[in-house]
């Protein structure tokens, strides 16, 4: 599998160029964000649990999109309302499946979010995966990796203490930045499988309704 530096040069190099369409578009999610913060504390939280996922699914595929020089543009980044309940329901387990961990120790809650990283990339780069089968795929994607996506996730540590000394702004930059080297890790992640993500036409496209267990 790549370095990290091979993974943080790839996405500077995918950056030349878009910085002036790229950021823009993560101010407007920052917004976007701000208002949704705001309208959740007046809806215990609804619109939180509502959009959480969508968007997610939504960013993920403007950057893939990006990432693999295919054409991209602002609205992307609603892709996941297309199919909202898959969306929702994605983010609903993976928090479910995460939060008793935390609850327990620290550590197994670390070790479970870096085993669930990719659900919302996969969830983007295929459209009628469910959201049960999405983490189920990023758990056994992760197997082995989960360290090296915890040290790159580290490695931007220098980067944001500089953003935090410009007031935040630089943050316009970062975090673009850190989403496509993340998803130069999912494409890299991909092609190191033994089996490789599974057709869209073989995957099973009924979503579980319900809760079951807390355990994936």
């Amino acid at each position: 599998m790549k370095t990290i530096k091979e993974l943080k040069k790839e996405a500077l190099k995918v950056l030349e160029g878009k910085w002036s369409e790229v950021v823009p578009v993560f101010l407007v999610l920052f917004l976007i964000d701000l208002v949704i913060n705001g309208v959740s504390r007046l809806s215990l939280g609804a619109a939180m649990v509502l959009t959480h996922g969508p968007l997610y699914v939504g960013v993920c595929f403007y950057i893939l999109n990006i990432s693999n020089n295919r054409t991209y543009e602002f609205n992307n980044i609603f892709y996941g309302f297309k199919n909202i309940f898959r969306s929702v329901w994605a983010s609903i387990l993976l928090f479910v499946f995460t939060f008793w961990r935390y609850l327990l120790l620290i550590v197994p809650g670390v070790i479970a979010s870096l085993s669930y990283s990719q659900t919302y990339f996969i969830l983007a780069d295929n459209k009628n995966i469910s959201a049960r089968e999405s983490i189920r795929m990023s758990k056994k994607m992760m197997n082995g990796y989960k360290w090296k996506y915890f040290k790159l996730q580290l490695s931007f540590i220098g980067w944001v203490i500089v953003s935090l000394l410009t007031l935040g702004i630089g943050f316009l930059w970062l975090v673009p930045y850190i989403k496509i080297t993340n998803a130069q890790f999912y494409e890299d992640l991909k092609s190191q499988q033994s089996k490789t993500l599974p057709e869209e036409n073989d995957i099973e496209k009924t979503i579980e309704p319900t809760v079951t267990s807390t355990e994936e």
